[in-house]
């Protein structure tokens, strides 16, 4: 009723009737009025709508009607429209006219009080709702009243209180669309951060975390969603794995400890040339180029003035810090890490970088290698886990800290063990009072037993906590195919790399049978097939298996059946014998017959005109089945594919996973299984296949065949030649050798005792003790006179003459002379230098020389007798 009232005054109301601005109305509704005749007032207001004849004392006194206490028509929103329509009007007469409304009450201050009473009145009823629509309602209909910003901060208020009772960040969006000039704005911008945070990441998975980042790529959470992204997203931390991480997020604040990891995952890996070749395309690459401070350059010990000195040979000079040791694993290989543990003069140690910076300063009582740049530092008794990039990962808290994977670390408080994540974040793991690594696994030990719990399980555990299995064995046993053997007081059991038992537990023992598990109780055996869970029930007689067969035995019945067709067997046979890895022979009444690779019946056959013919290696080629038709011979392989038919006047035997012997009157041939007979029978006799060729022997001499060319050497030498490269042969002519090309050809005539293999275009060959390097091309001497000749890693070859030993490269030539009493390589390849050694008798001195990978000379040292033993570090 009261939207009504209000839509039809709206509706005929027009403004001030010009005609009688003081007539007999406004009489009329004084009188009315100072009667309290409230009835008579409506009437009067309805005709006047109706007339459209109104004036601004008329509209005054409507207005009080509907806020006087007595009248029926009490109506705040009608009196506000009536006293709002006098104000507009009054600004319209003039001075003189306005004075003669002084009569009947009506005024400029009476007109304004009346206004801000309604305005009081509402304002106080928007007070008493107390709700962000009320004050919202209060501010569009009261616009000009004085309190306008009360009722705006209080809307802003309320506005809040809703947004943060609700907690969301919808909640909190919607707030400040609505009201972006509310001075908690900036409180609930705040506020909807976390919100979105828990919202979005609720799951704790890594599409959630990256889910929320690419919702919300500037929160302040962004550095948190990327370390629950880190861990989840590099379960192994492996290289790919942390490229990964950094090429996705190129700008965290998380990079620089990751690229640390990276590099020193690569460098374990022997990758850091390909890492570092890769700078150009990843920006701002200042923690690599931090880590390759560390590492860069060569610097080795030198003992000078009853100490050790450090001694750089890139720039030839000595860096100036005295060490009272150096481990003996240096005075064995060299520099085997990127870094060097050294204890001063106060038995602290500290880590020293290959440019002869410290890493970390010598404040520790003893350090440890723990791999991947990580190392175990030990304080005050204390142990903890620093990062060569100068990072804590685990505090120095620790009775002792070990790395239990490539992602995980694991430190002892209390004689217990708790785990932590290669990032130094702690899991929701029990803490254990042992543990130990089989395969996939992790091993938990309580003190009494033992439990079995996956190694992602960690991973898991940093987002929710895993549900372990019981600690109930007492050994266990890694095996081959990664799954766990567990050994009860009286059962065992099989735990695949997941967690979860394949074969549950006994009473019964097990044996891996190849597809499966086969397990044996008093009641019989049962079956479990690899990549399935649960146990067929135990009552079979007898199990007979090949490679992809199973044959049953039940109620003296034989079943056959495939694994992969699962276990629906149909006990149809007298008698099941397997004779290879897939040929089974069977007797099914008066039938007999064999099976290869399925269910098809092979052959119905008599079992003394069959036989299997086994591959020479049996890790790269099945078992073929041969055998005799009338007078036929046959080929087939375990699937049942006739692969060659011939005559069978001939004999076949196999001399390679893809190729047989095929000797019939005429001699020996050589065929393949693809393509029948590759080279027909001629020959008196065949070897077996063997770097790629094939030997031939006739009168009395060896040839080969070649297999990547199809091509024959045909026999010339007095023993079967050997392979120098793919085109060339060492054969040998009156206990003479020499290089000889595919089409028997002389490349290096045959006079030598010995030759080896240099590269393909030089050889090494021997006469009369003495090595020489002979140029293929044009059978020209290239050195000689070498009494010993030793390869090297890089393809160099330390010589020995008369004049010493010297260093030799099959393309730069004579790298360094042959003059040294002694040359040997010091460190490791990449980072090492070889160390060359004369005795001066005269003076009892001993000249050092050290040279770099290429030959070029160093460094050079004078020491005597008892200096010696310091240099090598004995």
């Amino acid at each position: 009723m009261r939207i009504l009232q209000f839509s039809l005054m709206l509706l005929f109301f027009t403004g001030v009737t010009t005609p009688q601005l003081l007539g007999q109305n406004l009489r009329r509704v004084q009188r009315y009025w100072e009667n309290q005749d409230w009835e008579a007032l409506q009437e009067e207001l309805i005709q006047l709508i109706a007339e459209e004849d109104f004036t601004p004392g008329e509209k005054y006194y409507y207005s009080r009607l509907y806020t006087h206490s007595g009248s029926q028509q009490y109506q705040l929103d009608s009196a506000l429209y009536w006293i709002r329509g006098a104000q507009q009007d009054w600004a319209y007469i003039d001075d003189r006219t306005q004075g003669r409304y002084e009569r009947y009450g009506v005024v400029d201050s009476v007109i304004t009080n009346q206004k801000l009473w309604i305005d009081s009145a509402e304002f106080a009823q928007a007070q008493i709702e107390d709700t962000e629509i009320a004050y919202r309602q209060f501010i569009v209909q009261h616009f000009d009243a004085l309190q306008i910003t009360q009722a705006t901060q209080a809307m802003y208020s309320r506005a809040y209180e809703q947004a943060e009772a609700t907690n969301t960040y919808a909640a909190f969006a919607e707030f400040w669309n609505e009201h972006p000039d509310a001075p908690q704005v900036a409180k609930a911008k705040e506020k909807a951060q976390v919100a979105a945070y828990v919202e979005e990441t609720s799951e704790g998975t890594l599409e959630s975390y990256e889910r929320f980042l690419a919702r919300f790529p500037q929160s302040p959470f962004r550095t948190q969603a990327e370390q629950n992204i880190l861990e989840l997203s590099t379960p192994n931390y492996s290289a790919s794995e942390l490229r990964s991480f950094i090429e996705k997020f190129p700008v965290s604040q998380l990079r620089p400890k990751v690229v640390a990891m990276l590099y020193h995952v690569e460098k374990q890996a022997g990758r850091s040339t390909e890492l570092l070749g890769s700078i150009t395309r990843w920006p701002e690459w200042d923690s690599l180029l931090q880590c390759m401070q560390i590492e860069e350059g060569h610097l080795y010990p030198i003992w000078q003035d009853s100490a050790y000195s450090l001694w750089r040979p890139s720039l030839n000079n000595f860096i100036p810090k005295q060490f009272s040791n150096f481990p003996d694993s240096l005075c064995e290989t060299g520099w085997p890490h990127a870094w060097l543990a050294l204890r001063q003069t106060n038995d602290m140690y500290g880590v020293i970088s290959r440019r002869g910076d410290w890493v970390f300063q010598g404040t520790f009582e003893q350090l440890k290698d723990l791999g991947a740049g990580l190392v175990g530092v030990k304080q005050r008794g204390q142990w903890g886990i620093w990062h060569l990039g100068k990072f804590e990962v685990l505090p120095i808290s620790f009775e002792e800290v070990r790395r239990v994977n490539a992602s995980f670390l694991a430190g002892e408080q209390g004689g217990e063990w708790r785990f932590f994540s290669a990032t130094g974040r702690g899991t929701q793991m029990p803490p254990v009072r042992e543990f130990a690594l089989a395969g996939n696994h992790l091993l938990l030990f309580d003190g009494n037993n033992w439990t079995a719990v996956p190694e992602r399980t960690l991973l898991v555990s940093l987002v929710h906590k895993p549900e372990l299995n019981p600690f109930g064995w007492e050994e266990y046993e890694l095996l081959s195919s990664g799954e766990l053997l567990l050994f009860g007081e009286d059962s065992e059991a099989v735990m695949d790399t997941t967690g979860q038992l394949v074969v549950p537990d006994g009473p019964w023992t097990l044996e891996d049978v190849g597809f499966g598990w086969l397990a044996e109780s008093a009641r019989g055996y049962g079956l479990v097939l690899h990549g399935r869970r649960g146990l067929n029930p135990p009552f079979y007689q007898e199990v007979q298996s090949t490679r992809d067969w199973l044959a049953l035995k039940n109620n003296n019945r034989w079943a056959l059946l495939s694994p992969e067709e699962g276990f629906q067997p149909e006990y149809r046979y007298d008698s099941v014998r397997v004779l290879g890895e897939d040929v089974i022979y069977v007797e099914e009444g008066a039938n007999r017959y064999v099976q290869l690779g399925d269910t098809t019946q092979i052959a119905l056959m008599e079992e003394d005109r069959f036989r299997v013919l086994r591959s020479p290696n049996v890790n790269e080629a099945p078992d073929w089945c041969l055998w005799t038709t009338g007078d036929t011979l046959q080929l087939m392989n375990d699937s049942g594919k006739l692969l060659w038919k011939e005559s069978a006047k001939g004999t076949l035997s196999r001399i390679g996973p893809h190729h047989y012997r095929w000797e019939t009157e005429d001699g020996q041939g050589i065929g393949v299984d693809t393509a029948g007979l590759l080279l027909a029978p001629g020959y008196s006799g065949l070897g077996e296949v063997k770097e790629g060729i094939i030997p031939l022997l006739e009168d009395g001499q060896f040839g080969v065949y070649w297999l990547a060319t199809d091509t024959v050497s045909e026999p010339q030498w007095e023993r079967v030649p050997e392979p120098y490269s793919d085109t060339l042969l060492i054969g040998s002519i009156e206990n003479k050798f020499g290089i000889f090309s595919a089409s028997g050809q002389e490349t290096i005539a045959p006079e030598y005792d010995e030759i080896r293999y240099w590269n393909d275009t030089v050889a090494l060959c021997q006469q009369n003790y003495s090595w020489s390097l002979i140029n293929l091309p044009n059978d020209s001497v290239l050195f000689e006179g070498m009494s010993q000749v030793t390869p090297w890693e890089n393809g160099e070859f330390v010589i020995r003459t008369k004049e010493g030993y010297g260093l030799l490269h099959p393309t730069r030539g004579t790298l360094v002379a042959p003059e040294l009493e002694s040359l040997e390589w010091v460190g490791d390849l990449e980072t090492g230098y070889w160390l060359g050694e004369n005795y001066v008798p005269a003076a009892a001195w001993y000249v050092l020389s050290y040279f770099d990978r290429y030959g070029r000379r160093l460094y050079r040292q004078v020491v005597d007798e008892q200096q010696i033993d310091k240099v090598y570090c004995e």
